[in-house]
């Protein structure tokens, strides 16, 4: 039995990302995906001279 291609995943959001090359299969035949939401950090120097 040959079963077509389909979408699976679908991104409607910008700020959340899907690491494709990290995934598991689950003994149930599910795809597992860990999906991140990337933040910047701002950091604060005072300079002294």
């Amino acid at each position: 039995m040959t079963m077509k291609p389909y979408p699976v995943i679908v991104n409607d959001d910008d700020t959340l990302w899907a690491n494709l090359f990290s995934f598991e299969v689950g003994p149930d035949g599910h795809i597992y995906l860990a999906i991140a939401e990337y933040e910047s950090d701002i950091w604060v120097m005072d300079l002294e001279w």
